[in-house]
């Protein structure tokens, strides 16, 4: 016996508009963007969103601002409502950027191609890590998987006969991530990657798509001065931030990958300039007695006193001491010597409290004296661009020796510390200095005197108390804190570091009775 299913009147019509709608888009996600999405790609995203239809490897470094997530976002929406049983994997080494960034994006198209074709919501569905097609939803989706360091596992055993895979802040991806991601794209002819991201690292399968593995590849690269999305009020405010010709404004405004290989912060050549510089004042310097205890991997104590001016990018610094104390100095003892010291120069201080240094810290407090207890893992005050204040405090040192604003006696070993500082990006693009832990592991002694010298740089400059009445105070808008996110060059005006940390915004509420829209303005 022959069983006949026969389709309703419903199930007919949806049939008959998927067949058309397939018809019309799938070889042509330009016209998709423009006619379902209702969005005119510029120049920079069409390159891409034309690009991935006749290239199984495209490859995008950009600046911040140009509409990275707007193209992968329009792309995955294209591919996956227009090949039946297709799959989607987007990763990024920081979930957070899947969440937050790419899935809004992603359910905001979804919401224009629901307004456009009213029968789009009995065929897909969304969730806030799985855009799926609602009769096989096992079969036939997108879905957000982080890929973060270890995490390889976690991205492994998809495959279909169309996969595309989406690769957000590349640069920061793992080479074991892709090789799983290499397995997968093996499945079949029309299996796709895309990587996109801020180009923050001269390593990895990202950085070698435009080198040494280039052909293999589309090669994009977006240039944020060059971008209709960036007006020039927004430039003049990058340049101003970071600094024309900086490393941090190349890396994060233009899209170039970091000029200088070797890594370190700081050359011989501009450290050694210390010992001739001149430094003059603009405004009377006040003094800072900065602190940095011994403790593990530490050779010594350091107590550093010097004469500041400035903040930021303007300030001027003058090494005044070095007193060093050979590890084993008994903690106490070292209190009552900053004390002392503290109290007849009357001056700022600054501590590093984490480990040994919270006894200092703590003798600091009983004794009611006034002090910054440094945390180098709190966030900085400009989140958006330093890892922790550990990164702020040696970017804005870095700046002050490379403008020849600091000078110092001749120190071979605070120099040579100096000249062994290693950095890098994180994957969004943040500067971040290397921990003890990996400095340890190359054979880099933890940089005691470097650190106290950086430490500096976290405290705000105020007159001296004598001579607070005749400076002008310098009228400048101090930024609200960033909340720091679940997880990085000169540069440019700065204001005054806190060593506080910022504390998160608070989510504001809105009325609505549109359970989708709702559903858009949900705190990823």
């Amino acid at each position: 016996m022959t069983v006949t299913r026969i389709r309703s009147r419903g199930q007919e019509a949806i049939h008959r508009f998927y067949t058309e709608y397939v018809s019309r888009y799938a070889d042509d996600p330009m016209r998709f963007c423009q006619e379902a999405l209702n969005f005119e790609p510029t120049f920079q995203q069409t390159e891409l969103i034309e690009g991935i239809r006749e290239n199984k490897r495209c490859v995008c470094r950009a600046g911040h601002g140009v509409g990275k997530t707007k193209a992968t976002s329009s792309i995955i929406l294209w591919w996956i409502t227009t090949r039946p049983f297709s799959r989607v994997l987007a990763t990024s080494p920081n979930i957070s950027i899947l969440h937050k960034v790419l899935w809004p994006e992603l359910a905001a198209g979804f919401y224009e191609l629901c307004q456009k074709f009213p029968p789009m919501p009995s065929l897909f569905g969304i969730t806030r890590t799985t855009f799926y097609q609602v009769q096989h939803a096992q079969r036939w989706f997108a879905v957000a998987r982080t890929s973060g360091k270890g995490r390889s596992q976690g991205i492994a055993g998809q495959h279909a006969e169309h996969f595309l895979c989406v690769v957000e802040e590349a640069s920061a991806v793992e080479e074991e991530v892709f090789e799983v991601l290499d397995g997968a794209l093996t499945g079949g002819p029309e299996n796709k990657l895309i990587m996109v991201g801020n180009p923050t690292q001269n390593h990895g399968r990202f950085y070698d798509a435009f080198h040494s593995k280039s052909d293999g590849y589309l090669n994009l690269h977006w240039n944020g001065e060059e971008s209709p999305l960036v007006n020039e009020d927004m430039i003049k405010l990058f340049q101003e931030e970071y600094g024309v010709g900086s490393r941090e404004y190349d890396v994060r405004v233009k899209g170039e990958f970091p000029k200088k290989i070797s890594g370190m912060l700081l050359g011989h050549s501009e450290i050694s300039a210390m010992e001739t510089n001149v430094v003059e004042h603009l405004t009377p310097p006040m003094k800072i007695i900065s602190v940095d205890v011994a403790g593990s991997g530490r050779d010594s104590s350091v107590i550093m006193l010097l004469r500041v001016s400035g903040d930021g990018s303007e300030r001027r610094v003058e090494i005044e001491e070095i007193r060093e104390y050979q590890i084993g100095v008994d903690t106490m003892q070292l209190a009552a010597e900053v004390a002392f010291l503290f109290r007849q120069e009357r001056c700022q201080l600054i501590v590093d409290s984490v480990g040994v240094g919270q006894g200092v810290s703590d003798y600091m407090t009983q004794s009611e004296i006034e002090h910054h207890a440094c945390n180098w893992g709190r966030p900085s005050w400009f989140a958006d661009r330093f890892a922790n204040q550990r990164a702020e405090a040696f970017h804005w040192m870095r700046e002050c020796v490379v403008r020849k604003e600091i000078s110092c006696a001749k120190n071979p070993k605070l120099f040579n510390q100096m000249s062994n500082l290693p950095y890098g990006y994180n994957e969004r693009g943040k500067l971040q200095m290397w921990s003890k832990d990996r400095l340890v592991a190359k054979g880099i002694k933890s940089p005691d005197l470097a650190d106290s010298l950086a430490m500096s740089f976290l405290v705000a400059y105020e007159p001296p108390p004598d001579m607070r009445n005749m400076v002008q105070p310098h009228q400048s808008q101090t930024p609200q804190p960033q909340a720091q996110t679940e997880e990085s060059v000169t540069f440019g005006a700065a204001v005054p570091s806190t060593l506080l940390p910022p504390s998160p915004s608070q989510p504001s509420t809105q009325d609505g009775g549109d359970s989708f829209n709702d559903f858009l303005r949900t705190d990823w």
